[in-house]
């Protein structure tokens, strides 16, 4: 696994696979709040960004893809700035106040706890192999390579998801859920952490 420069191709790839999930009533995850249009925006300006500040991996033949962030490393300052602009952009004022105000009350996150800490981590953003590769190994393969990546570094992995289902799929890998941060019903954020 090496990092990579996202493609346009790539990017559409991306969207289409977060897109198409089928998650389980009644958790939706936190896109369901958003329009398809809202999310489409929202998911490319974030990948934009994270590909301009080089924290974007994948798999040699680019079957998939995770943005790895450690605790030390930060996005560039115009890309702060961008994601901000584009998010108001893709989502509109009053959703991202909604959700600013719900992640404010709510407890902190793993990622900045441990951040206070100051552990060793590295921070996983997004997880996503795209849709004709999906259900062949790719993302346990994936995963192995982060792994990896953790022990040579002497890392831990840190993540959260929002939905039960895919903090199943990651406990299942052996990630332990060590928090569960309900901003409102419905609407859960599950921080897991995996120890090399």
């Amino acid at each position: 696994m090496n990092k990579i420069a996202l493609t346009e191709k790539d990017i559409e790839e991306i969207i289409s696979a977060f897109n198409n999930q089928k998650i389980q009533e009644p958790q939706k995850g936190e896109l369901y709040y958003f329009s398809k249009q809202e999310s489409t925006k929202y998911i490319q300006s974030y990948l934009q960004v994270n590909d301009h500040s080089g924290f974007v991996y994948g798999l040699e033949g680019k079957e998939g893809f995770v943005i790895i962030r450690r605790e030390n490393e930060c996005y560039k300052l115009l890309d702060i700035f961008r994601l901000i602009i584009n998010t108001y952009r893709a989502i509109g004022f009053q959703k991202v106040r909604r959700i600013s105000k719900l992640e404010r009350e709510a407890p902190l996150a793993i990622e900045e706890k441990y951040a206070f800490q100051k552990k060793k981590f590295l921070f996983l953003g997004l997880v996503v192999v795209k849709e004709q590769f999906q259900h062949r190994g790719y993302f346990r393969m994936l995963l192995e390579e982060v792994f990896e990546m953790a022990r040579k570094e002497n890392r831990l992995i840190i993540l959260n998801t929002d939905t039960i289902e895919k903090c199943k799929k990651y406990e299942h890998l052996g990630f332990k859920l060590v928090q569960k941060r309900v901003l409102e019903e419905n609407n859960i954020r599950y921080d897991l952490v995996w120890k090399p």
